[in-house]
């Protein structure tokens, strides 16, 4: 099994994906995300936050 593959859920195009981001993001519109979509951005955000965490607690002084 290819492992990056796996990390995609469904038939998610991430062209497509990237092109609705765009848009929105252009017109100040909301995005319609398929439930695929939907599950690949929420484990993108959680990343995001994730790192965002962990760089904030690198800066914290002791």
């Amino acid at each position: 099994m290819n492992s990056s593959k796996s990390k995609v859920p469904g038939d998610v195009n991430m062209a497509n994906l990237r092109e609705k981001i765009i848009l929105a993001e252009r017109s100040g519109g909301a995005i319609e995300f398929t439930a695929d979509e939907a599950k690949l951005m929420g484990a993108f955000i959680e990343d995001a936050i994730s790192e965002a965490d962990a760089k904030e607690s690198d800066k914290a002084p002791e």
